[in-house]
């Protein structure tokens, strides 16, 4: 048999739920590319008068995924953003290299 796998840690990706952010990820140029992919499976969301609804299937499943990509997006000053948990504490070595400004533009007041 196989040794059992034991992740260091494990990110969380909010989908129902919400809760305490740990980073927003830019996602704003691969969004459109998602977008056509959820849409590729069209013939599982909104059809009124079909099956029982669901959460996928509510009219607005589609836009609430837009919505709330753009509001973690504004937190990051960005067009779209993806938000994470992590309930381990992620260690950094070098913070200015973490957030990739060589430039330490990120510590400029706004």
């Amino acid at each position: 048999g196989q040794e059992p796998f034991r992740p260091t840690w494990t990110l969380h990706y909010f989908c129902r739920w919400e809760g305490t952010v740990s980073f927003v990820v830019d996602v704003s140029q691969e969004f459109e590319t998602r977008l056509h992919a959820i849409q590729a499976y069209k013939s599982q969301f909104s059809n009124p008068g079909a099956d029982p609804q669901t959460f996928i299937s509510h009219p607005q499943f589609l836009e609430s995924i837009i919505a709330r990509a753009k509001y973690y997006g504004s937190k990051i000053e960005t067009a779209y953003g993806e938000p994470f948990w992590s309930r381990e504490t992620l260690r950094v070595e070098d913070p200015v290299d973490f957030l990739g400004s060589k430039d330490r533009e990120w510590a400029t007041l706004r």
